[in-house]
């Protein structure tokens, strides 16, 4: 009696262990797939948190790169732009540079004109007094000739001191006219330098600075060659030009 009791006692413990068993792997197992389906639902989420990421990712380089497409277009625009532009400046800057070379020929041609009037009017005068002093030097010769007539040799006397003035007088402004307007800053830049010349040195100076001699001089302002050196004289010396110095060179460059 007493071993069937213990030998059931040993079958309900081991009974009630598989049971336990059975339990706790039961329990276990329940645990595992709740660990599992927690697990899974993490890898999920990570996964739509990943692909959340890569969407935002390839959103943010697709943005990327519209911006940079339309950076690349605007640099590209402007440095076609650019590029007309310095075109257009470089034509304008070639057309300007001709208009300035025409306008500089232009000049040029008008100066040498102006030159060559000079020139002319100088000779004018040259010849006008030449055939004026041959007439007074006649109507002196007709005056000694006729130095008893008093009245007579008065009359032609005035004739004569008449026909040098107005000579002189009318053809000089003519000619000076014409001198400024080649050589604008001439007298200014001479009577700076010495402001005191007379009127007659300064017509001294602008006929030496046409490079004529003294005898062309004396023909034009119709005095003698004597008083046309002591001019020339006066006028080194008041300029301050040396004596190993030319007149002529000094007065040609100053405008």
């Amino acid at each position: 009696m007493t071993i069937c009791t213990k030998s059931l006692h040993d079958s309900l413990a081991n009974i009630n262990k598989e049971r336990i068993i059975r339990e706790l792997e039961v329990r276990f197992q329940s645990e595992r797939e709740k660990n599992e389906i927690q697990i899974l639902k993490g890898l999920n989420e990570l996964q739509k948190r990943n692909i959340q990421l890569l969407y935002v990712s390839l959103s943010g380089s697709l943005i990327i790169l519209v911006l940079v497409f339309i950076l690349l277009s605007y640099k590209t625009k402007g440095l076609r732009r650019q590029k007309e532009l310095y075109h257009s400046e470089k034509r304008f800057r070639k057309q300007e540079a001709e208009i300035r070379e025409k306008e500089q020929l232009l000049l040029e041609g008008q100066l040498e004109a102006k030159k060559r009037e000079l020139a002319s009017k100088a000779l004018e005068m040259l010849r006008i007094n030449e055939s004026i002093g041959d007439v007074i030097v006649k109507l002196k010769i007709f005056i000694e000739d006729n130095s008893d007539n008093d009245k007579l040799s008065r009359s032609i006397r005035n004739i004569v001191s008449g026909l040098e003035a107005q000579l002189r007088n009318n053809s000089w402004a003519e000619f000076e006219k014409v001198f400024n307007n080649i050589h604008v800053g001439f007298y200014k830049r001479i009577l700076s330098i010495y402001p005191e010349l007379t009127s007659s040195e300064l017509k001294i100076a602008v006929l030496l600075k046409l490079n004529l001699n003294t005898k062309e001089i004396a023909a034009i302002t119709f005095k003698s060659e004597a008083a046309i050196k002591t001019t020339r004289y006066r006028l080194r010396r008041k300029l301050g030009i040396k004596n190993d110095q030319s007149l002529i060179p000094y007065l040609m460059q100053l405008d």
